[in-house]
């Protein structure tokens, strides 16, 4: 998850254009992957920070990509209920 704050309106929407990029050449998976780029939420902690910034973003900010959840990717031999973010 990446943030832009600050940036100025003259190169606002090309740096969310490529946040946008970016987070869409993500590779989302588990820890066997070597081409895993972000893995699994590790703990409940972890999963309600990442539900607080995406609902700060979706209200007060602009979501350039993703904010869902992947659903259904059993990819962690670890935690039975980990969840992916995009």
């Amino acid at each position: 998850m990446a943030t832009l704050r600050g940036a100025h309106s003259s190169i606002y929407d090309e740096r969310c254009a490529e946040l946008a990029r970016l987070t869409g050449a993500t590779v989302v998976d588990g820890d066997l992957n070597q081409c895993t780029t972000v893995g699994p939420i590790q703990d409940k902690i972890q999963y309600e920070r990442v539900e607080r910034s995406l609902e700060d973003a979706r209200t007060n900010g602009k979501m350039a990509a993703g904010g869902q959840a992947l659903e259904g990717k059993n990819i962690s031999s670890r935690h039975d209920r980990a969840r992916h973010w995009r």
